[in-house]
């Protein structure tokens, strides 16, 4: 089973999604794992980055200046941010604990890619490895994950 394609924008942050102490060890399986592996992209690409501001590219801090009377408050549609909630940023904790497992960092780094929605070429290109391969290790990845959550929900 090829896992199906990362990148689509659902409506809110997981709001059918369970916490990790609510789901019985029945309730897991690859397709949760998956989409919450899906959402932890997601709430990670959303939260504010203070960073990115002035080490990303050299960009500064400040708001754009207004050069034009088009580019002023008010002219264009406003575009509102949306931040995910707490439930949604404690499933990105319990994601970025369930990948910390794995020791190599190919592995993370395959995971994270194919979640944000990154192209199996690009992936295979910097690591040097064949879709199909690639495929294969996140649907391993992916069985190995709901194994330990099926485990440590039993216990």
């Amino acid at each position: 089973m090829v896992p199906k394609r990362a990148g689509r924008r659902r409506r809110g942050w997981g709001a059918d999604l369970k916490s990790v102490s609510a789901m019985a060890p029945g309730d897991w399986n690859v397709e949760v794992v998956r989409r919450w592996l899906e959402e932890a992209a997601q709430t990670l690409r959303a939260l504010p980055n203070r960073e990115r501001g002035t080490l990303g590219g050299g960009r500064a801090a400040w708001p754009e200046v207004v050069r034009a009377v088009e580019e002023a408050y008010g002219y264009s549609d406003a575009a509102m941010r949306v931040l995910p909630s707490a439930a949604a940023i404690a499933r990105l904790d319990a994601v970025i604990g369930w990948l910390a497992k794995f020791r190599d960092p190919i592995d993370i780094n395959l995971a994270w890619g194919w979640a944000l929605g990154v192209p199996w070429e690009k992936l295979g290109a910097r690591y040097r490895l064949t879709p199909r391969w690639m495929r294969q290790r996140l649907v391993m990845m992916l069985a190995e994950i709901t194994d330990r959550m099926k485990r440590a929900s039993s216990s």
